[in-house]
């Protein structure tokens, strides 16, 4: 599992971790988050990593189109 911090403030969001976390081959994400002098924190969990120069996060396609095992149709996203 990969650990990924954000700090939201004025300054915005660190978006190469969130670029890894939506990669296409990343299918678990869990995270938590808490305020502290009016700073907020999110930390999440996340696995496999993604993330590959010049590659894009997913397949362009139909939803569902390249799930290798099951797809929620209502949701277009595939499941395992």
């Amino acid at each position: 599992m990969f650990v990924m911090l954000i700090s939201i403030s004025k300054s915005g969001i660190r978006l190469a971790s969130l670029v890894e976390m939506s990669w296409h081959h990343t299918n678990r994400v869990g995270c938590a988050t808490h305020a502290c002098q009016g700073v907020k924190i999110i930390i999440c969990k996340y696995a496999p990593p993604g993330r590959i120069i010049d590659q894009h996060i997913y397949t362009p396609g139909r939803p569902c189109q390249y799930c290798p095992g099951q797809c929620n149709t209502q949701l277009g996203l595939c499941t395992n």
